[in-house]
This record gives C-alpha cells, structure tokens and sequence, in this order.
C-alpha cells in the first residue's frame, strides 16, 4: 500500500486466507422492521489485528424478507489505508442438510473467464477463459458432469473440483451472478451482488463428522458462492483494488434470492 509492505499472518501453508473477522465474536443487534428481519453485526479491528494496517470499523447487515430474500450488506471504514475484501461462506444444498452432495445441482454463472490460478490456487495476475473447459457454466450444468471431467481442467484438477474465481460479465453493477437449481425439490436460488467476482467452491475436500442431525459432511456435500472482488488483489494492480481509505466507505450488497 502506498509503497509499503504489510506481511500477513500465515495462516493457510504460506498464504493468507480467511482472516480475522471470521473468527470474533461480533456484537449483534437484531432489528425488526415492515420491510423484514435484520440482524446487524458489528466489529471494530484493532490496527495490527493480522498485521492489517487501520482500526477497521465493520457492519455487518444480514436480511431475510417474505420474498425468501436473505440479503447481506457489508459496511466498512478505516482510519488508515488497508485492504477489504468481505464475502460469505455458506455452505447450499437446494435439496437439504441430509441430502449428501451437490452433485444433482444445476448451476448457471454469468462469465467468460477465470482468474488464472498457480498448483496453490493462488492467482497469477492473468486470466483463463472458461470455453470448451468444465468451468464453462455459462448454460446451466449439472454439478456432477462437471466434476466427473475435472481431470480434463488443470485448476480442477488443483482443487479437487470447483474453486474458482469467476470474473462476472457485469462488472460491479448491481446483478445476477449465477443461478442454482435442483430439479427433485423444485427449489433455485439466484445470487444478486454488485461484486466483480464470484468464488464458485464445491467443499472439495470437506470431512466433517459433526453436522447438522450428526450428518458426516464429506467432498461435494454444499457448494459456496462467494461474492467478492478477485482473491491476492492487493498484489495484482491490474484487478480491481481492494484498496480503502480514510474518508471512504466500504459498502457492498449480495442477495441470495
């Protein structure tokens, strides 16, 4: 930033990912309106937390209305030039907690390319169109065809199956992202942001013994889309900046509609 280096806390191999604010606990002020139901989160991170530079202030809102409309705003200032990047995490299977994967999910996402990735999924500054590759998923496709060809796809093959960061079509105009649907229960679920970008994760490696109704959660059991600006931006001028500073306001919104 500006010149000057910040190391962050190595916490994935030699890599940062998943920082701080995924691990506090938030204050949280429920909040009932005609409109629906809020939930607004707040979090001050102290200037150093991560070895990030400036006190962070962070609010985040969660909103769910009779529509089946869960709404996410995230609101940030700072008091000295820092990185921001939010997003969130949630694991989705259309068809419910006991279904076992996701590989019956029929998945839409608005782009033609990819950030291009290194064998630690760590983008390179470049960009890898998605034609003729299972990462094509600008028609709708079965979660499970394009697994089963993940071996034809040299980041699949990295990931194990889907951890990608697709550059969105729209830009960072407010839109639809990508669309999830199952055919079984009847249920789809569009994703609405004003993000650049969408990490599309496919819980490859996933081994989790102790879910929801003592369900063993293993690879392909949830799918994330994780609405953002492009992962390593901060070292890779030509991505869109993740850059906030003093006097701005860090305001973004995703619809899981």
């Amino acid at each position: 930033i500006d010149g000057a280096t910040y190391q962050l806390d190595r916490n994935n191999g030699e890599n940062h990912l998943h920082g701080v604010l995924s691990k506090q606990l938030w204050a949280a002020d429920p909040v009932e309106t005609a409109n629906g139901d809020f939930l607004r989160l707040h979090y001050v991170s102290p200037d150093g937390e991560d070895h990030f530079p400036g006190t962070l202030d962070v609010t985040v809102t969660y909103g769910w209305d009779d529509d089946c409309n869960l709404s996410i705003r995230y609101e940030a200032t700072t008091d000295k030039a820092t990185h921001c990047n939010m997003t969130n995490h949630t694991y989705f299977n259309l068809a419910g907690y006991d279904h076992g994967t996701v590989r019956d999910h029929a998945i839409y996402i608005d782009s033609d390319v990819v950030t291009a990735v290194d064998s630690g999924l760590i983008p390179t500054g470049g960009y890898m169109p998605v034609s003729q590759t299972p990462l094509d998923l600008r028609e709708e496709m079965l979660i499970g065809d394009g697994l089963d060809c993940m071996n034809e796809c040299v980041p699949m093959r990295y990931a194990k199956g889907y951890d990608c960061n697709y550059v969105l079509r729209k830009g960072s105009a407010m839109g639809l992202c990508a669309c999830v649907h199952h055919e079984e229960s009847g249920r789809t679920m569009e994703v609405i942001t004003d993000q650049p970008g969408v990490q599309f994760y496919t819980a490859c490696t996933t081994d989790y013994a102790d879910g929801k109704g003592g369900m063993h959660y293993l690879p392909y059991s949830g799918l994330c889309l994780e609405t953002q600006h492009y992962p390593d931006s901060p070292n890779h001028p030509n991505f869109p900046t993740t850059t906030l500073r003093p006097g701005e306001i860090y305001d973004t919104t995703t619809i899981y509609a």
